[in-house]
């Protein structure tokens, strides 16, 4: 095996090895693919970050939205079904095409046997196809439940590509999109208005006025922060206005928190009160109970004093 290996029409490659390695070399072929020209990705598996490719493209260049948008189509398939239908879906031309952990749908044990071996067969037969006019790079794992699935990859595989091999390379990007690779930064404040622009139609598309004018509000105060972003010379300018939203938020929830625990501090503090007050109602209470026995044992001789009086007592004795 030489030392490069240039991906080319008319093979199949094959990306093995761990998950995280596969997943990263996915990601890296896929910016390399979106730089030469447009890819068309499949995704069978959970492991494809598109976040690590915008970011990776930002690195290497200020048009990355125009590459995420115009360079790099996604498909999605839940099952091996879908796959198959996807892949006969997709045009022969100069589009390199990605698949991205092919065997994960046809480990389903709930189809036959006979049905996933014929479906593998049909996909495989898509990717020569597909792979006539441009290079079709695949990623898999050996499945516990169907091994042989893996083997005949390996097979129908020109390359394949793992840790101890040497890696595949796409085809250098072409002249008209290396013009728009120039490291040329704009100024966060016009970073941050293009960015702010794109989030129009989801503003527009949220139903009550209300939650507008919460959207419109949570941006603006991301615009406190402009100084500090551009500073920052982050590669996605929306992940720095995110970072100064969620500072926003996060001073919000502060401010709450020393709220709540001030009006914590006034309960405590009417609660001792009320606690006082408490006690001296019993107080009082204990000497009204005082004053009443008092004031019925006062009442209790003057009735005598006036019953004596009225009916005195005589002595008859001669």
């Amino acid at each position: 095996m030489t030392a490069h290996h240039n991906a080319r029409p008319g093979q199949i490659y094959l990306i093995t090895g761990t998950t995280s390695y596969t997943s990263y070399r996915m990601e890296e072929l896929t910016v390399q693919g979106a730089l030469s020209g447009h890819v068309d990705a499949l995704i069978l598996g959970n492991r494809f970050n598109l976040y690590n490719i915008a970011y990776k493209l930002a690195e290497t260049t200020t048009h990355y939205r125009h590459l995420l948008d115009s360079h790099i189509t996604l498909s999605r398939a839940e099952t091996c079904y879908q796959a198959v239908g996807l892949l006969s879906e997709f045009r022969e031309n100069d589009t390199v095409t990605l698949v991205s952990d092919l065997l994960v749908t046809f480990e389903d044990e709930s189809a036959p046997e006979k049905e996933i071996d014929e479906l593998f067969f049909e996909g495989l037969l898509q990717l020569k196809r597909l792979a006539t006019h441009a290079p079709v790079i695949v990623s898999a794992h050996p499945g516990r439940q169907r091994p042989h699935l893996f083997r005949a990859l390996e097979k129908a595989a020109a390359i394949t590509e793992g840790h101890d091999t040497f890696p595949i390379y796409m085809p250098a990007p072409r002249q008209e999109i290396e013009v728009l690779m120039g490291h040329t930064k704009l100024p966060f404040t016009m970073q941050y208005k293009q960015e702010r622009q794109h989030f129009t139609e989801m503003k527009r598309g949220l139903l009550l006025a209300q939650d507008k004018l919460r959207f419109a509000d949570m941006l603006d105060r991301a615009e406190f922060h402009i100084s500090a972003c551009e500073k920052a010379a982050h590669p996605l300018p929306h992940a720095s206005i995110m970072m100064a939203v969620a500072l926003e938020q996060e001073k919000a929830l502060y401010r709450l928190a020393e709220r709540d625990r001030d009006r914590e501090n006034q309960i405590k503090g009417l609660k001792q009160d009320l606690k006082a007050r408490e006690q001296r109602i019993l107080q009082l209470e204990g000497r009204i109970a005082a004053l009443d026995e008092d004031l019925d044992r006062r009442l209790a001789a003057f009735r005598q004093e006036m019953l004596e009086l009225k009916y005195p007592v005589y002595d008859l004795a001669p």
